[in-house]
C-alpha cells in the first residue's frame, strides 16, 4: 500500500498515512484536515491537489498557494513522483513510501548530535521513531 510521509525538516513533525484512491487536498488546514501540516506556516491553507493513481503520486499546486512546491529542488507547478522520490513546500518534506518496496534512511552522526532533547515531549517522538528507523536500516553499517 502506498503511503505519504509528512516531515518537519527542522523539527521532526509529522505523519505518515495510507494515501486514498481519490484526489485530496494537502494544505496547512485543508477542509477535512487529514492532511494537514499545521506547523509549517509556509504551507497554503490549499497548497496542492494530489492523487495517487497507477503507481504514481500526482501533484498539483493550487493557484492560489503562496509558496512553490519543490521537486528536483526546482519550483515547479504539475509534477508526478514515484515510490522513494520526495517534494518540498516550505520546511516540510513530503515523501512517496510502497510498503513493499525497501525503504533506505540514513541519519549523519552530526544530524543526531544537532537534535537538542530539553522537552520530554520531543525525546519520547525521538524514541518512538527508532523502532521505524532499525527496522529499515538494511545492515549494522547503514544503521
Amino acid at each position: 500500500m502506498a503511503e505519504l510521509e509528512a516531515r518537519n525538516e527542522q523539527g521532526g513533525y509529522g505523519w505518515r498515512k495510507p494515501l486514498p484512491p481519490e484526489p485530496f487536498i494537502l494544505g496547512r488546514h485543508p477542509d477535512d484536515r487529514n492532511w494537514a501540516t499545521e506547523w509549517d506556516n509556509f504551507v497554503s491553507r490549499k497548497h496542492a491537489t494530489l492523487h495517487y493513481r497507477e503507481g504514481k503520486l500526482h501533484v498539483q499546486k493550487v493557484p492560489t498557494a503562496g509558496n512553490p512546491i519543490f521537486f528536483n529542488n526546482v519550483p515547479i507547478e504539475e509534477f508526478s513522483l514515484h515510490h522513494g522520490e520526495s517534494f518540498r513546500i516550505g520546511n516540510t518534506l513530503f515523501t512517496l513510501h510502497d510498503e513493499d518496496a525497501p525503504i533506505e534512511i540514513s541519519v549523519a552522526a552530526k544530524e543526531v548530535r544537532n537534535v537538542r532533547f530539553e522537552n520530554a515531549d520531543k525525546r519520547i517522538e525521538a524514541l518512538a521513531a527508532l523502532p521505524e528507523i532499525i527496522r529499515q536500516s538494511p545492515d549494522d553499517a547503514r544503521l
